[in-house]
């Protein structure tokens, strides 16, 4: 059962963003970061929060809580924010 529930995605304080451990990028593989557009920023236990620019579908969610063994729960930024957060973790352009 996901963590996430189609349709209920909260925005992410800015904050946040700037509160990344290296842990939690770690358990995020790059490959994933950069093709679905998502940072993972928090890791609790066998939950964690990614940040997206747009509400990801449900099957994407449990595709990747399945591959990494965790509840994903995803929270809105900006376009802004994701890419800066992105290039700060992944160094991606």
């Amino acid at each position: 059962m996901s963590g996430f529930e189609h349709g209920l995605v909260k925005h992410l304080a800015e904050a946040a963003l700037a509160k990344i451990d290296a842990e939690t990028v770690r358990a995020f593989p790059r490959r994933l970061a950069e093709k679905h557009r998502m940072v993972p920023v928090k890791l609790q236990g066998r939950r964690m929060v990614v940040a997206v620019s747009r509400p990801p579908d449900l099957a994407l969610v449990e595709e990747i809580e399945f591959m990494l063994s965790v509840y994903v729960t995803p929270h809105l930024v900006n376009d802004v924010r994701l890419a800066q957060a992105m290039q700060r973790h992944y160094d991606t352009p």
